[in-house]
């Protein structure tokens, strides 16, 4: 599914790619603040609504914070 929030074109499949990637670098927000990142990077960029939509599923699926 791709987006637009009139700044950037978001695709679902190339955002996981990016987070991916950005996680086997294992640098992790440091590692691109060190490297002089001055922008937040597009894969971090999410809208209201996804963030929305993401609220309503952990608010009706709560981790089970029970450890037996």
């Amino acid at each position: 599914m791709e987006v637009s929030n009139g700044e950037f074109e978001f695709d679902d499949e190339e955002r996981m790619k990016e987070l991916k990637a950005f996680d086997n670098t294992r640098l992790g927000v440091k590692g691109l603040v060190d490297n002089g990142a001055k922008n937040i990077p597009k894969m971090f960029v999410r809208l209201k609504e996804e963030l929305a939509e993401d609220d309503h599923y952990y608010l009706d699926h709560p981790k089970n914070t029970n450890s037996h």
